[in-house]
């Protein structure tokens, strides 16, 4: 037996097409009860801190397994879900042999996410972690480097730079030189996309760029 809780009517008869007499639907978050069987389903249509304070005092004391289906499912929800317990987390409105599939691994104390969620938290971490470690790149530079690395990235000639920071350009040149080293790049044009690409830029207040 699976317990739903919805107050949806469309979300309602889309499980009972499913389900049929399988299914008991329910319109108030009740305790979870292996009465019930072992899965709860929860649709919420958007994100409500009501369903976490309820999710943080049940999901993960309760051996009932529980799945939010979410009308718009994406990552920050479903890793919110996901920190308070809960097991599985899906669109609303899949079709039934996600949600059967789904049914079987939770009741085998099982997870199961939408694959392109997944893809997408992979993804947002492989960013998080090249872009951290550009800042350890950048931490390398002196204040100086620094400095002339984000005027070159904001399309300033070293002609510009020198006059900016009352240097010769022969020095400018030298300081770029040392940048492409610590960055690991060939040459200006480079080091802009290195920059752009992390949307490294520093905007300029003084008017002399």
């Amino acid at each position: 037996m699976l317990l739903v809780c919805s107050q949806s009517d469309s979300f309602n008869r889309h499980i009972k097409n499913m389900y049929g007499d399988q299914v008991i639907v329910r319109s108030r978050l009740l305790e979870p009860s292996i009465e019930n069987g072992k899965l709860q389903i929860i649709h919420a249509p958007s994100y409500s801190d009501q369903l976490m304070d309820w999710l943080d005092a049940f999901a993960e004391a309760t051996p009932v397994a529980i799945a939010v289906a979410s009308d718009v499912p994406g990552v920050e929800e479903m890793l919110n879900y996901t920190r308070s317990g809960v097991k599985g987390y899906c669109n609303s409105y899949m079709a039934e042999p996600y949600y059967k599939q789904l049914q079987r691994l939770l009741e085998n104390d099982q997870t199961w996410y939408p694959p392109s969620l997944l893809s997408r938290t992979f993804e947002v971490a492989r960013q998080s972690l090249n872009r951290s470690s550009a800042f350890n790149s950048l931490s390398q530079l002196t204040s100086r480097e620094k400095d002339i690395s984000f005027a070159v990235a904001n399309g300033n000639s070293n002609k510009v730079i020198a006059k900016r920071f009352g240097i010769v350009e022969r020095t400018v040149k030298s300081h770029l030189t040392n940048i492409f080293e610590k960055l690991h790049v060939k040459d200006r044009v480079a080091l802009v996309i290195y920059l752009n690409q992390f949307n490294f830029r520093r905007e300029d207040k003084t008017g002399t760029f």
